[in-house]
């Protein structure tokens, strides 16, 4: 790299937002096991960005899904 090249230091972060289903828990009798319907929905978005405080730049995206 050059002499008296200027560099920007960027920093990124990225996280996955959306449902994650638990189990479903319902009060009954003790030894009965009832049925507990529960949302089986897994949407999620992955959200990605990065910043330059010196440059006062920033930069992200959603995307609906990731991988490598």
């Amino acid at each position: 790299m050059p002499r008296g090249t200027v560099i920007e230091l960027w920093w990124q972060d990225e996280a996955r937002i959306g449902q994650q289903t638990k189990l479903t828990r319902r009060w009954a009798k003790r030894g009965t096991r009832p049925s507990a319907p529960k949302d089986q929905r897994g949407a999620s978005a992955w959200i990605f960005g990065a910043i330059c405080p010196a440059e006062g730049k920033a930069a992200g995206i959603v995307m609906p899904r990731c991988n490598s």
